[in-house]
């Protein structure tokens, strides 16, 4: 189904009307009924929301007016149609002001503006844009007659706001640049601006990102707090857009700070959902839930539109975190609000986010009826792939209530409007209910051959016209070739018994390799199904065949509502289950408190001890002995939790306890069809070279990162240990000790390659990265989970590139390295697909031909990853210990404070030995390379 936006915010502010209607009310006007006294009493009533009081002044005042003076009636109907409209009695306010407007008189000076004006918002409310833009028009040339510049500019940006309502995009932008060159004169630099955020506004819904930035930073500048606040909110938005989230976190957290130091609770509240919606387009959905409930709690009762719209936030947070019975109830709230105030667009929206979640909770029939309301609303708005939304949701809710020719019919009707919209990612979607069709009839042939329709359409010519990146974001974001041969094979294992069984497991998997497809288990466990077939197939055979003596494989499958863990060694394979799934929400409070020193000691062993014992331990049960290492293929929720982190005998300090890695190797792969793929493939021809390419690269606060300090240090200890390695060139020396003296940028040796500073750019790195065994990154490393595809590697910007390492890119490199290490933040981490695994940097680069990577699972300390890096290098290349086992020891003796370099005991005992420090690097590859 199409990606579903989130609702509009309409938060509620007071009526804050300002009237051009020149005087002032004398001090201590004595008379009750004097016109100016009821004048100004009347709009204070209505600055402050009383409207009840303000209509009652303004009718008195209009029956009292004296007949000769200042047009008080006149004061009196423009203000009494202002309060119809707030009342949305906008049919009354317009006849009105008409009525004003045909009496001429006041209305041809400054009054006249407010009255065209506030006609125009009139005609907007009652859906009369074009209407709306002839009042809007008149305002601007009432204003050039009344020599009033800043009015004009006031009229252009109104002008642009009802052409872009029009949909004349181009002549919007015209009226909107018109108004930022006219304001740039204009002597108010709140005005200035205001004008600025709206134009702003504008090219952000145009996504027109690169172009809204400079007006929103200089908005973002305002002396007033409103535009101040909505300027920066905007320009959060934008740096997300443009791969800078770090840099819009920082600027939504400035606000947060900002914001609390004022009384205003409502501005508060505004803040912390603009800091809500960045924090989960960055991925931290908890932290974002933390904040939309925070919300809910102090929003008023009566605010039931701003409220729904928060609670479908939260329903999107709620999904990410898996918890589909809460992001049910967000959503079942919020669609209430949209049916009862007849909200159509937002109410298709909440329908197919709930009709959605309930087929994930095995709701069928209450999906079908959300499904069948979202078709009609489709039809109702004229919008086509609403409509074939609906029909995709019907179709799964069919399919799950065994309606099978009901589901292939919607299922064939949705991909028709989904292809002619050119909708390649939502026509994927409806092939794979196709092949639950073909799986409900028994019907192998077919669903193999849809499974290889699936895969013909990413060899489409329009396809094949995407860039590298955008062809691998398709198939980041869809894992629909892995998702419905795993449909396929678990439809026939389940049917089928011994040589069948075997031979469609090894078949599927090896087209499931093509993709990098996790192993059958995750759809064999998804649906209920016993995996005794796969237990005793070639599958198990061929994974214990490739396993090391002393190794078992261990992979971790989430089922509805408990956590197997399939178990490979020379024994056998078994099915462990771990019992209920709860134990996925310990292991990220676990991850939470060791990714940040700051947490007691106590309390981190005591957490780790125990997840030990529910992880590994029935784990090792199953073993015929004790295993020397284990490779580790995790379930979602357990992608980027580091097992060596965990505690197998507690101690009063770090130093003293005995953590996993004391005990065995970990080797992690992201399913046994990678392990298997990596462990098996043969090595790298010894000819050739065997050098390092080396990236350190200049970086800046403006973009978000700041220099890494820790990479200077970094490079010129490898470069030490290299130089040992490699015989260096005439005059190699004297070069390499520039550029550790920051006199060179690069160093190019016939073994050796660095690149740092303004020479470690995308360009460079994309002429040498596929000739050298050996690739090591000392740099920033950026993780987008809501968009993957804008995940990467901070290199240095340069006129031709970003200066982001995108997946996509780093897929196109053509690399042939032995062991790619990143030594950057979070480069493991990313977006997990059901059926694909993470969406990671890492990932990027063993599907991209490294055949090993060290990455890391959460930030690393820039002042000990130096240490740990060198300590690495001295196990593999002077001792020539396998990888796994270079970085186990490099990693405890970071641990205890004995690695190469300064000593790394703190002062204070209780953060001696952090995991914050040691546990973030991982290796995933084959075991001993």
């Amino acid at each position: 189904m199409s990606p579903v936006r989130r609702p509009r915010r309409r938060w509620l502010r007071p009526a804050l009307v300002a009237l051009l209607l020149g005087g002032a009310a004398a001090a201590g006007v004595a008379e009750a009924d004097d016109p100016e006294a009821l004048l100004q009493r009347g709009r204070r009533a209505l600055i402050e929301g009383r409207l009840d009081d303000a209509e009652e002044t303004f009718r008195r005042l209009r029956e009292g007016a004296p007949a000769d003076g200042p047009p008080y009636a006149v004061f009196a109907d423009v203000h009494l149609a202002i309060v119809a409209r707030q009342r949305g009695r906008t049919s009354e306010a317009e006849g009105m002001l008409r009525r004003v407007l045909e009496g001429g008189g006041p209305v041809a000076g400054p009054l006249g503006l407010v009255v065209h004006d506030e006609l125009a918002k009139v005609l907007l409310d009652r859906g009369l844009a074009a209407a709306a833009l002839e009042q809007v028009e008149a305002y601007g040339a009432l204003a050039a007659r009344l020599d009033r510049p800043d009015d004009e500019v006031r009229a252009f940006a109104r002008a642009a706001g009802v052409l872009e309502s029009l949909g004349r995009y181009e002549e919007a932008r015209a009226a909107y640049r018109r108004a930022v060159t006219g304001a740039a004169s204009v002597e108010s630099a709140a005005y200035r601006a205001s004008i600025q955020a709206q134009a702003g506004g504008f090219l952000v819904r145009r996504a027109r990102y690169e172009e809204a930035e400079p007006l929103l930073r200089a908005a973002a500048e305002s002396p007033e707090w409103r535009v101040r606040s909505n300027a920066a909110a905007s320009l959060g938005r934008v740096l997300v857009q443009l791969g800078r989230p770090h840099e819009a976190l920082r600027i939504v957290r400035r606000l947060e700070r900002e914001a609390a130091e004022r009384t205003d609770d409502q501005v508060d509240l505004q803040v912390r959902e603009w800091t809500a919606n960045v924090l989960s387009r960055v991925g931290a959905f908890d932290e974002a839930a933390d904040r939309y409930r925070t919300i809910l709690e102090r929003l008023p009762a009566d605010a039931r539109v701003e409220r729904a719209g928060v609670r479908m936030n939260l329903g999107l947070v709620d999904e990410a975190l898996d918890r589909p019975e809460e992001a049910r109830d967000a959503y079942a709230r919020a669609l209430a609000v949209f049916e009862a105030r007849a909200d159509r667009e937002d109410e298709a929206a909440a329908r197919v986010n709930l009709g959605r979640v309930l087929c994930a909770l095995g709701d069928a029939e209450g999906a079908l009826v959300q499904f069948e309301r979202v078709v009609a609303l489709g039809d109702e708005l004229e919008t086509p792939r609403l409509v074939a939304s609906g029909l995709e949701g019907k179709a799964e809710a069919a399919l799950a209530l065994g309606r099978v020719d009901d589901a292939e019919r919607l299922s064939r009707e949705a991909r028709a409007i989904f292809r002619e919209s050119d909708a390649i990612e939502d026509e994927l979607e409806t092939l794979r209910t196709q092949v639950g069709v073909a799986i409900a009839r028994d019907d192998d042939a077919t669903a193999a051959a849809i499974v290889a329709e699936a895969e013909a359409i990413l060899e489409r010519d329009d396809v094949r016209r995407l860039s590298a990146e955008e062809a691998s974001g398709l198939r980041s974001r869809f894992a629909v070739w892995s998702e419905l041969t795993q449909d396929t094979i678990a439809c026939a294992v389940a049917r089928a018994d011994g040589d069948r069984a075997a031979t469609v497991v090894r078949d599927g998997l090896a087209r499931a390799a093509r993709w990098k497809g996790r192993s059958l288990l995750e759809g064999l466990v998804g649906r209920r199904l016993e995996p005794d077939e796969v237990a005793g197939s070639d599958h198990a055979s061929r994974v214990a065949a490739a396993l090391p003596a002393g190794f078992a494989l261990v992979e971790y499958v989430a089922g509805r509502s408990s956590l197997f863990a399939y178990v490979v060694s020379s024994g056998g394979a078994a099915l462990v289950d771990l019992g209920a799934r709860t134990v996925e929400e310990d292991v990220r409070s676990y991850l939470a408190a060791i990714s940040h020193v700051g947490r007691p000691v106590a309390e981190i062993v005591g957490a780790g001890a125990d997840l030990h014992r529910r992880l590994i331990l029935p784990v090792l049960a199953r073993l015929d002995e004790p295993p020397e290492g284990l490779v580790v293929v995790p379930s979602a929720a357990l992608s980027v939790f580091p097992f060596e982190a965990l505690v197998v005998e507690p101690g009063r300090s770090f130093l003293d306890t005995t953590f996993l890695i004391d005990r065995l190797r970990v080797v992690y792969a992201p399913s046994t069809s990678v392990f298997l793929r990596m462990q098996t493939a043969a090595p790298r021809a010894e000819s050739g070279p065997r050098s390092l390419v080396f990236a350190a690269p200049t970086t800046s606060v403006d973009r978000g990162w700041d220099r890494l300090h820790g990479a200077d240090v970094e490079m010129a200890r490898l470069c030490d240990r290299l130089r040992d390695e490699f015989e260096p060139p005439e005059g190699g020396d004297r070069r390499l000790r520039e550029l550790r003296l920051g006199r060179a940028d690069e160093v190019t040796w016939p073994e050796l390659v660095v690149r740092t500073r303004a020479a470690a750019t995308e360009e460079a790195l994309a002429e040498v990265a596929g000739a050298y065994r050996l690739v090591h990154f000392a740099v920033h490393g950026h993780v987008d989970l809501a968009d993957p595809r804008r995940s990467g590697l901070v290199l240095t910007r340069t006129d031709r590139s970003d200066g982001v390492l995108t997946l996509g890119e780093i897929e196109g490199l053509g690399l042939d390295a032995e062991l790619v290490v990143l030594s950057a933040c979070a480069t493991a981490v990313g977006r997990v697909r059901r059926g694909e695994g993470v969406q990671s940097i890492l990932d990027a680069f063993v599907r991209g031909g490294a055949r090993a990577v060290v990455g890391t699972l959460f930030m690393i300390d820039d002042v000990r990853a130096p240490d740990l890096m060198a300590t690495f290098y001295d196990h593999l290349l002077v001792e020539r210990r396998p990888v796994e086992e270079a970085l186990r020891r490099a990693r405890i003796a970071v641990r205890r404070g004995a690695a190469r370099g300064r000593p790394l005991v703190d002062p204070t005992r209780d953060v001696s030995g952090h995991p914050a420090w040691w546990a973030p690097f991982v290796y995933v590859g084959p075991v001993g390379g």
